[in-house]
């Protein structure tokens, strides 16, 4: 669950930022609720959720952003819980990289326009060199209990990276991908590629053993290498 603070931009402005720069941000892929509440797909709002619980942040709703934003000043990073469907979670990075001045390779190409909201505001002139980016979110070539870095590429198939590198108009930054396993097919009881199981495997609720598992397996050992993200070259 969510903890929320007072919206820092609930009329669509963003108080320019007189503390330290932010050197990490972390996105977390998924659908918004209830469709997309407590399922493998949002695995990436799972992780930031998680990720803000065990540093006592609050979440401060960006209405403009349509997403929910937490920083954490200590550890120069901001966590980015996106609230548009999965396919379009770019357009909500896109808009809290504008209202925070960072900068981006946002091209002409963007897709944004086609999404039926009111258009942002112009982005203010940015003063803040582009922070690190760390995508989170599901995967299905990977068993459950496992995960894997990647540093830029294609989105290999997954439309919630595809719309943030549409948005940002750049394919350079980190994924964390979080394994959750193809289901199997009913008859061969083999790993299947039949989109409709997949579909329903990716919208199916996480059960309990799996979270146990998630968070041993995955987010324990992960958080330390995010972290030191911040503090070393490694996405350089």
């Amino acid at each position: 669950e969510l903890q929320l603070s007072t919206p820092s931009d609930a009329m669509g402005q963003l108080a320019p930022s007189t503390h330290r720069p932010v050197r990490l941000v972390i996105i977390g892929l998924g659908n918004p609720f209830p469709i997309g509440n407590g399922t493998k797909h949002s695995l990436g709002h799972w992780y930031v959720t998680k990720l803000a619980e065990e540093l006592k942040l609050s979440w401060s709703l960006h209405l403009s952003s349509c997403a929910y934003v937490a920083t954490c000043e200590d550890r120069d990073l901001l966590l980015i819980h996106p609230m548009l469907p999965y396919n379009h979670n770019g357009w909500c990075v896109k808009r809290v990289y504008e209202r925070h001045g960072f900068n981006s390779a946002a091209t002409s190409t963007s897709s944004s326009s086609q999404l039926p909201l009111k258009s942002s505001p112009p982005a203010q002139p940015s003063h803040s060199p582009s922070p690190k980016m760390l995508v989170i979110h599901d995967d299905v070539d990977r068993k459950l209990g496992t995960y894997s870095f990647k540093l830029a590429g294609s989105a290999l198939g997954n439309r919630g990276v595809k719309s943030v590198i549409d948005e940002m108009g750049s394919d350079g930054f980190w994924r964390l991908r979080i394994g959750i396993g193809r289901p199997n097919d009913r008859k061969s009881g083999k790993p299947t590629r039949e989109k409709s199981a997949i579909i329903a495997h990716v919208m199916s609720k996480v059960t309990q053993s799996e979270r146990d598992i998630l968070i041993s397996e995955v987010f324990r050992p992960s958080l330390g290498e995010i972290m030191e993200m911040i503090v070393t070259d490694r996405t350089q």
